[in-house]
């Protein structure tokens, strides 16, 4: 749906209310979240573009969208191309934003200093900036949405493998090591990983919204939430066997963070509002937020939950495959008219009958030929593509599970693939295979191991435009840093319990996409000081797709280890018609 022009008509005539000649409205939220609440989609009110990454830049007569490159051709079919200018952020880090935006140098720009940290608005250095409060977005949304506020809930020791005692001494400690007398959290995730908690704030990730402060010298937690959230067992829960956490609600924080005068530790990923709050010049900065380096390194349960979760979710998905694959082989395709949207439903509906399944991790990228080629297509149901004829079918999605988070990409064909797209998809299955396959020295950062994915596709001049691997939580976010395994430069080492995606792809813009994506764990090695990767992800790749011919010895014995896996931990578990897919696909002849 096409933007509109109302909208941003409404947003100028605020400027002059508010002194200022432009705005930045960024995808960010309140709470650092990933998955932005409805009422937070203010980037995608005002411009109609859905993605979770992208900023915009309103004047008087000027309106820019920048994304990057997995949301270019989404940001293009979204967004009413006659009032928004798009632009690829990568191509503007140096660009002089003064001449972009207007010749007069003294326009002043405006934004809302809750959804920008330092780092994030020393983008705009350049620029004249003002913070505005409220919110402009919010002052002209009609209808918006209101703030969520579900109950929370227990995550049990079952899953978390650490209680929130031994979670908080341990930051405690690493506090007083960094000699700071109090810590400020913003990450709602952090918050629901050290306190145990979840809720359903968020549609994918089972979110508590929340900010927390730890004061060392009284050794205390301050909770700031919907305090009508909190049942008796949750307050039962939160001061077991610990000294004191003080519950307020979230209008009393900058009252409190007014009122300390010590030397506080917050992220650099800290709201400037917030900053600005805090009544003292003892603000000192950390790259990372604690907590998550803590979340990232999973304990041997977490790591033990992960690997349940993902044998179900493997049962989902290949059942969903065989469905999909009995439709094909008996010519039913055309006759039931199934679509994107149909498809990605489907799945969730195999996901739903899954034990310990709550909600998928994100929504279901399910796209048909040159859809497929949209890095993070959403279809709808009422902009679906029909699946017809030949083609190559991606689907990206995960789920939501006590104990784990899953996030997988299997690229299959329907009817015949072409020499080429089996060609691009052996490549794609080669750097995965090296990438799962890499044994590497402690100390490693991920953008170290990035080329060993990719090098297959640049021998052929290929590439693709987003990063290798990203971090994922426990019951949390699909998401999650800092670890991560791409390009740019990361100074996060990997280190043993820490997960990540590994997802290679090549996108034909208006043919077709391919993408392999298995989530994997670190685990020490075999040599001491190595580490390496363990597949968590067990679904078979797409055979009618693979030339064995450009496989290597170590990549075939490889996939033979791998399915060898999938009939001992998946197959048992599964439907007839889907054991039947299953040997049809590992008892390929390589």
């Amino acid at each position: 749906m096409k933007h509109n022009e109302q909208r941003l008509k409404q947003l100028r005539q605020k400027f002059l209310e508010f002194g200022i000649s432009g705005y930045i409205i960024p995808s960010s939220n309140e709470y650092q979240s990933e998955c932005a609440p409805k009422y937070a989609r203010r980037l995608e009110y005002i411009t109609g573009f859905s993605g979770s990454y992208g900023i915009a830049i309103i004047t008087l007569n000027k309106a820019i969208l920048l994304t990057d490159g997995r949301y270019l051709i989404q940001a293009s079919n979204q967004v009413d191309l006659e009032q928004f200018q798009i632009m690829n952020i990568k191509d503007i880090l140096t660009t002089d934003w003064c001449s972009i935006i207007s010749s007069d140098t003294d326009t002043i720009i405006g934004y809302d200093p809750y959804l920008f940290n330092l780092r994030s608005i020393n983008y705009f250095q350049q620029l004249k900036l003002k913070t505005i409060s409220p919110n402009l977005i919010d002052l002209i949304w009609n209808n918006q949405p209101s703030k969520p506020s579900t109950n929370a809930w227990i995550y049990s020791i079952d899953y978390a493998g650490q209680t929130i005692q031994d979670k908080i001494s341990k930051l405690f400690i690493e506090l007083k090591n960094k000699n700071v007398d109090g810590y400020f959290i913003t990450d709602s995730t952090s918050i629901c990983w050290l306190l145990n908690l979840r809720a359903y704030d968020t549609e994918f990730t089972p979110l508590m919204l929340s900010y927390a402060y730890l004061d060392c010298k009284n050794q205390s937690v301050y909770l700031f939430t919907n305090l009508e959230r909190l049942n008796q067992s949750v307050k039962q829960h939160l001061n077991q066997g610990y000294q004191t956490i003080k519950l307020y609600s979230e209008t009393d924080i900058n009252v409190i963070l007014k009122q300390i005068t010590n030397k506080i530790l917050v992220s650099e990923s800290c709201p400037i509002g917030f900053l600005s709050a805090i009544n003292n010049k003892q603000v000192v900065k950390q790259q990372h937020d604690l907590c998550s380096t803590m979340k990232a390194c999973k304990n041997q349960v977490e790591i033990a939950t992960a690997k349940q979760c993902h044998i179900n979710d493997a049962v989902a998905v290949c059942e969903f495959f065989a469905w999909l694959d009995d439709i094909v082989t008996q010519h039913k395709l055309e006759s039931i008219n199934i679509t994107e949207y149909s498809l990605s439903e489907m799945l969730t509906s195999f996901r739903k009958k899954q034990p310990n399944y709550i909600c998928n991790s994100f929504d279901s990228i399910c796209g048909f030929n040159e859809n497929s080629a949209i890095i993070h297509y959403q279809p709808t149901n009422q902009s679906a593509k029909l699946i017809k004829g030949d083609g190559i079918l991606l689907v990206d999605s995960g789920g939501q599970y006590l104990g784990g988070t899953t996030d997988i990409t299997r690229t299959i064909v329907i009817g015949q693939a072409t020499k080429l797209q089996k060609q691009r998809y052996t490549l794609i299955l080669k750097g995965h295979i090296s990438l799962l396959n890499s044994v590497f020295p402690c100390g490693t950062v991920g953008s170290n191991l990035d080329v060993i994915a990719r090098r297959n596709l640049w021998h052929h001049g290929l590439d693709y435009p987003h990063g290798t691997g990203h971090g994922v939580s426990n019951c949390l976010s699909v998401h999650e840093g800092p670890q991560s395994i791409g390009q740019y430069n990361n100074d996060v080492a990997l280190v043993d319990g820490m997960i990540l995606s590994n997802e290679p792809g090549y996108y034909e813009e208006g043919k077709y996409g391919i993408r392999i994506e298995n989530l994997m764990f670190v685990k020490n090695s075999k040599y001491e000081g190595f580490l390496e990767f363990e597949s968590l992800t067990l679904v078979p790749y797409c055979t009618d797709l693979i030339l064995t011919s450009l496989l290597t010895n170590e990549e075939k014995e490889y996939i033979h280890h791998y399915y060898q896996r999938i009939n001992n931990q998946v197959k048992p578990l599964l439907s007839d018609k889907a054991k039947f897919w299953i040997e049809k696909h590992v008892s390929m002849n390589i």
